[in-house]
């Protein structure tokens, strides 16, 4: 297949970008430009149909500069569609958002296609350059989108915020780059895997164990995991709304399949089971770190894009002990993939709902704001309601499914050694609940999360029990499963 039509799913997004600046250039100075989050919002769309066409089978490269840099498969497909999805939806809700705040402009639409370009270059990458690129394309645009409110402050300072974090973050990738190439004369994730292979690290290993912490570093901050995410709070509550979605969800997706794409291939468990710097410890620790700080803070928030955002670095807690569960095989061959998924359907609704509750030029988004908010507006009241149940993972929604499976995995990789694990993982108390008691939707949040926990306790144990193959629920997501499975791995 022609390189050019494999790569146009990314260089649509790119034109899709100009066309929307071409667009905004012609159009009348008095002429609102709300309509360019529809144009833009198509382009995504049909870069997502082009990408479901391209590479579901999977394809490769075929010119020599261009070969081994990009790996276009369902794993690209998955993580590429979870994007656009995520960027169709921001775009939607954006410009009657951006209109109240009197902060329509063109050229927010135009970063935001040039984001999504980066994004599906960050995932598809199997090149560490690559990787390089398309994550600066991704963030230079996302800064600029934060702080593109010219009337706001705070946005003003969020934009600050993660633009200097951000940098400082993507420093630390590209040292750990440096001294990968210095270690192994490649820049290629296969080849690196490979070079390790062959020559495994013994003893401290101090260069690679340097190198694969630079790593992690450096995406520890994009997917916001503990102690990595201090920009979380401040620039969720300062970006506007649909950015704050676009950054929940699409760069958190981004972010974990460029993390488990790297850490899988590159440093193999096995290869790296006799250094002193183990990586899969290292994940678990940031897993539970992380998830415990993420709920444990967010109860005392006071603003609800804070709370969501304590949520989120939360659920990077949980979606970091499944990339620990996952062993040699592929992300979506676990129930990381299909967890990532629910997330992001939950986060859309989630924070779709709060930015239709925006109001005109001071964004109010504080908890008392929400106070019987499902009696004033019923149907968004219950959307709200059933996004953060499934976030917070009560049965019977999605979110329950995928912690089920997500703690599933983790016992099966090790039942002796993982079931403290889950143990924890599961007294860990899903703060979200908190925000549906302000909401006015729900009567007793406290009793529904004792009620799943008691439920998974009751399910885990007996799996324990009587072998974690006693599992029958399964049946009914095993068709999804193994249509996203099968060379699925990074």
């Amino acid at each position: 297949m022609n390189d050019i039509v494999l790569l146009s799913p990314i260089w649509l997004s790119a034109l899709t970008g100009l066309l929307v600046m071409l667009i905004d250039v012609l159009a009348a100075r008095d002429q609102r430009p709300g309509y360019l989050g529809y144009v833009t919002a198509t382009g995504m769309v049909v870069s997502g149909a082009l990408a479901l066409f391209l590479w579901r089978h999977g394809a490769a490269l075929t010119s020599p500069f261009l070969k081994g840099v990009f790996s276009f498969g369902p794993y690209t497909l998955f993580f590429g569609l979870i994007v656009l999805m995520m960027a169709a939806a921001s775009l939607i809700i954006a410009p009657d958002y951006l209109r109240q705040q009197d902060a329509d402009q063109g050229e927010f639409y135009v970063l935001a296609a040039f984001s999504a370009s980066g994004m599906l270059v960050f995932v598809a990458a199997t090149d560490l350059v690559a990787v390089f690129l398309g994550l600066e394309t991704m963030s230079l645009s996302i800064y600029a989108m934060t702080a593109s409110n010219p009337r706001s402050a705070v946005g003003a300072e969020a934009g600050m915020k993660y633009f200097v974090l951000g940098g400082l973050a993507s420093s630390f990738l590209l040292l750990g780059t440096a001294f990968l190439y210095g270690i192994t004369g490649s820049t290629n994730i296969v080849d690196i895997g490979n070079y390790f292979m062959v020559n495994p690290p013994l003893g401290a290993a101090i260069l690679p164990s340097f190198a694969m912490a630079l790593v992690i570093i450096g995406l520890g901050f994009k997917i916001a995991a503990v102690p990595f995410h201090f920009w979380t709070p401040d620039v969720y509550q300062g970006a506007p709304t649909p950015v704050t979605v676009w950054m929940a969800g699409a760069v958190k997706a981004a972010g974990f399949a460029v993390f488990g794409r790297l850490l899988l291939t590159m440093f193999h468990a096995n290869t790296f089971m006799h250094i002193a710097f183990n990586y899969k410890l290292v994940v678990l620790a940031l897993a539970l770190l992380t998830m415990t700080y993420g709920n444990l803070v967010g109860i005392v928030q006071t603003d609800v894009k804070r709370i969501l955002a304590y949520s989120s670095i939360a659920h990077a807690g949980y979606i970091l002990l499944g990339v620990y569960a996952v062993g040699t095989s592929g992300l979506l061959d676990s129930s990381v993939g299909f967890y990532l998924l629910t997330y992001a359907v939950a986060t859309i609704a989630s924070f779709g709902v709060v930015t239709l509750m925006g109001g005109s030029m001071n964004e109010d988004t504080s908890l008392d704001r929400f106070a019987g908010f499902g009696r004033r507006h019923p149907l968004l009241g219950l959307l709200l309601t059933i996004s953060l149940l499934s976030l917070a993972g009560i049965p019977p929604f999605a979110g329950f499914a995928g912690k089920f499976y997500l703690f599933k995995d983790v016992l099966q990789s090790n039942v002796q050694y993982n079931l403290p694990v889950v143990i924890f993982a599961l007294v860990n108390f899903p703060q979200i609940t908190g925000l549906n008691s302000g909401v006015g939707c729900i009567k007793r949040p406290i009793c529904c999360v004792i009620f799943t926990h008691l439920m998974l306790d009751v399910t885990l144990l007996r799996l324990r029990s009587n072998g974690l193959n006693s599992l029958h629920l399964k049946h009914f997501l095993q068709p999804l499963s193994s249509n996203l499975s099968g060379n699925l791995g990074p």
